[in-house]
């Protein structure tokens, strides 16, 4: 029977040892808790074993002291634990700072008893045919540190189960076996307290060790202490982007301050809430299988549009196993609003804000492929300033740069819905026209002709007017870029040669 119960306690101390072991490879943030519980048991289990075999008071008192390392640790961070894993924004490191003075406090108690007998009032040793037990006397402290035990035990129990009535029913499974176990160590330091076990044994290190194989199993089952700690080696906490956490059925886990912002409801969320269930939450971010995602949504204090890009990660072990989700959100707004900006510039001209010739030939090549495609005629208009290098010698460029601009708005407002203008080069400018029929598209240029022709730019005190030659152009289906430029050239000389301010229609066959 003695040999029994040693090697088994030899079994519960190298199973301690292996969860102890277990916490120092997670994130210490979120498992030192764990591991001071771990340890005061281990100090526990270790000063039995020297109690069982001690033979007289004074090897007795000194197994109790090691015992007493560990026992008034056991208790508080029994609870902090429990905290730690089912309702962590609670926890606070002056609760932990607290629960460590408290335990050298009672430890030092312990220590001197021999010089007050406050916490164990008398020490005996007795043999029960099996092996040595001792009988203690039980001082105030003892009984002080005993309903500290019921205390922390009860508020315990009470926030489990509000989280276990108002959580989900994944927060359930997680903490069923977490309350089994625990429950066999409050039973088993129930019964020693009272000395309700024969032989004088103590069954709260075997209780708990029984409590801490169900946590293990629950650990392995429900993959706690597992995903925060691996999804944080690929971020930090104080990152600018926003980082969600959740496990492999898109439930809440984690996140950082930043997500916090970005969906406030979050602040809310304590573990297993259906990420869907956060208000603002975005649509693209449900359950989806892409691994980026852009998406926009309203900034609350601003009013803005935002746009964010989602970067969305699994989460594995070593072995590949799948076991969450790290979502990294990040604010593109500014960087998406200057590649736009960029991408206006390389297609715009500067001056007059219509397309360049770049763009032109770019958008020309692309309606020509349609039309050879779909067998259909497009229309082309060049339009020159007559006689602009007078204006730049006359008035001056800053007055030339004036009449491009007020030009270039005058024929834009003749323009229709699928009309396109850009400038070709230094004074002439083309249209891709909606028009394709001759008498149209004759009408389209005839109308920007009297257009030019009426404007009147004011520059300095002085009246600029000026006119402009047309060639405007039908270009049939399959003809290429060079051959409806040449055609449009042409047609535009042949109204400058028959003295400017006038269209000529040529078709491109």
């Amino acid at each position: 029977m003695y040999n029994i119960l040693i090697i088994s306690l030899i079994a519960a101390f190298f199973w301690v040892v292996g969860m102890l072991a277990f916490a120092f490879t997670r994130d210490k943030r979120e498992t030192a808790c764990f591991a001071i519980f771990n340890g005061a048991l281990l100090l526990y289990i270790l000063g039995y074993i020297v109690e069982l075999a001690s033979t007289n008071s004074q090897q007795a008192m000194v197994a109790l002291r090691i015992e007493n390392l560990g026992i008034p640790l056991v208790a508080p961070f029994f609870c902090l634990t429990a905290i730690s894993l089912f309702h962590p924004k609670i926890l606070r490191p002056w609760m932990i700072i607290s629960s460590l003075a408290y335990g050298a406090v009672i430890f030092l108690v312990v220590f001197f008893n021999d010089k007050h007998h406050l916490y164990y009032s008398s020490l005996e040793t007795f043999h029960n045919g099996i092996f040595y037990f001792t009988k203690l006397g039980k001082g105030p402290i003892y009984i002080v540190q005993q309903s500290v035990v019921v205390l922390l035990t009860v508020l315990v129990y009470y926030i489990m189960t509000v989280r276990f009535i108002h959580g989900s029913s994944k927060l359930r499974n997680r903490m069923l076996l977490f309350f089994i176990g625990s429950v066999c160590g409050v039973l088993a330091n129930f019964a020693n307290v009272f000395q309700l076990i024969p032989l004088g044994l103590d069954a709260t290190p075997f209780a708990t060790v029984i409590g801490m194989v169900l946590l293990a199993v629950n650990i392995r089952k429900n993959k706690l202490m597992e995903i925060v700690p691996t999804a944080f080696s690929m971020a930090v906490e104080n990152m600018d982007d926003a980082l969600v956490i959740l496990d492999d059925e898109w439930c809440f886990v984690h996140c950082n301050e930043k997500a916090k912002q970005l969906f406030p409801d979050l602040h809310k969320f304590s573990g297993t809430e259906d990420i869907a269930s956060v208000q603002n939450w975005p649509s693209e971010l449900i359950r989806t299988d892409e691994h980026q995602v852009v998406f926009s949504m309203v900034d609350l204090m601003t009013e803005e549009v935002i746009l964010n890009q989602a970067s969305i990660e699994s989460v594995c072990r070593r072995n590949g196993k799948k076991i969450g989700i790290s979502i990294n959100i990040q604010d593109i707004t500014d960087v998406t609003n200057m590649v736009n900006r960029l991408e206006k510039l390389a297609i715009t001209d500067p001056l007059t804000g219509i397309f360049n010739c770049r763009h032109f030939k770019e958008l020309m090549e692309k309606q020509l492929e349609l039309a050879k495609c779909h067998d259909f005629k497009i229309g082309i208009i060049m339009f020159d300033l007559d006689h602009f290098k007078r204006v730049n010698d006359t008035y001056g460029h800053l007055a030339g740069d004036l009449v491009l601009c007020k030009i270039v708005a005058a024929v834009t407002k003749q323009l229709g819905y699928h009309d396109i203008a850009a400038r070709y080069g230094g004074e002439e400018f083309v249209i891709l026209s909606g028009e394709s029929v001759e008498k149209e598209l004759f009408d389209l240029a005839e109308k920007l002709r009297i257009a030019i022709s009426k404007e009147h730019i004011e520059f300095d005190g002085k009246r600029i007017s000026i006119t402009a030659s047309f060639g405007a152009v039908t270009v049939l289906p399959g003809q290429a870029y060079e051959n409806a430029i040449n055609a449009m050239d042409k047609a535009l000389y042949a109204a400058k040669n028959n003295g400017r301010n006038q269209v000529v229609l040529r078709a491109c066959l």
